[in-house]
């Protein structure tokens, strides 16, 4: 969409949370239409800043605004279609149950397999996150605490709040808003929330769950390597160490979700004792011009992104 005239992009990326590669992709890219803003945050500090322009609807009506992202229906039900193609590729013609474990942060993913699920697709989901395990303790315990960010080498999982969970909720108390409703806002606004037990129960029955730390995700990225010759990206790797650490489990049909290319995650494959991977458009990243704007902690982001939206939106 770069150079396009009718179309303008806002990118929003949490400043020093991402890898050096992910944030020259996205700041040399110098484009009147491409605006770039460095925000100091979390991604769930800057979704607090970017969910409120898609809630006012008329907002986002007047200014045509859309969501790339897992905010963005349509981003899930894309993935949807992955799971059945994914299905098939391992499974054929046949009934048989798939184990699909799923690399997780915001829960779009795994709300899309949860929805192929419901669509009659037998497969059995894991989800794995890193050691921002919020989505963990819930799907172990049934409760759902907002946590500090703490930064790990799959910076696109460090999520506290991962707010597709809403999507799963609502289907599964038979599309009962209400309650879906009060769960979330009680969890957002930092109190521990224990689900129902009816709701619980099922949920249990859909999708299981591991927390996996750096230094595991850093031994699956060197095992995966050694006996495959194949480099995981270290998002990847929490699935693929999950596989490891419960071979019993899935003897039978088993795919690993691969969520990013391992060019991306230079210092995560270093850490892992690995030699990265490089191509020559990666390598040129580094000798381009950067435009990006930095917006402070303190700053109302949600307004300098109105005010910009607004402008854009005006003059076009």
């Amino acid at each position: 969409m770069r150079g396009l005239k009718w179309v303008d992009i806002i990118c929003c990326l949490p400043r020093g949370r991402t890898s050096r590669i992910q944030e020259l992709q996205m700041t040399t890219v110098i484009e009147d239409n491409v605006h770039v803003y460095r925000v100091d945050g979390t991604s769930d500090d800057i979704d607090k800043h970017v969910r409120p322009l898609f809630t006012d609807k008329e907002f986002a009506q007047t200014h045509r605004l859309m969501s790339v992202n897992s905010v963005n229906w349509v981003r899930i039900m894309v993935q949807i279609a992955h799971y059945f193609h994914a299905y098939y590729q391992m499974c054929g013609d046949c009934n048989d149950e798939v184990n699909i474990i799923v690399p997780t942060g915001g829960c779009g993913n795994i709300t899309a397999g949860y929805i192929a699920q419901m669509m009659g697709l037998p497969i059995k989901l894991t989800s794995t996150t890193n050691h921002n395990d919020v989505v963990h303790n819930l799907l172990q315990r049934g409760d759902f605490l907002l946590t500090d960010i703490k930064p790990s080498i799959a910076p696109a999982m460090d999520i506290g709040n991962p707010y597709n969970f809403q999507r799963i909720f609502y289907y599964l108390s038979g599309k009962n808003g209400e309650l879906v409703k009060e769960l979330l806002e009680k969890f957002e606004s930092g109190e521990k929330v224990q689900i129902p037990d009816d709701l619980f129960k099922k949920l249990k029955l859909l999708i299981s769950s591991q927390a996996v730390d750096d230094d595991q995700i850093k031994l699956a990225m060197k095992k995966c390597f050694h006996e495959n010759s194949y480099l995981l990206c270290p998002h990847t790797a929490t699935a693929v160490s999950c596989f490891y650490d419960n071979h019993d489990r899935y003897k039978k049909r088993t795919i690993c979700i691969a969520t990013a290319s391992p060019v991306k995650f230079r210092e995560a494959v270093l850490a892992a004792g690995l030699v990265p991977m490089e191509t020559d458009a990666i390598k040129q990243l580094s000798c381009l011009a950067t435009k990006f704007i930095d917006l402070e902690a303190t700053d109302d982001c949600n307004a300098i992104l109105r005010s910009k939206i607004v402008k854009l939106s005006t003059s076009n």
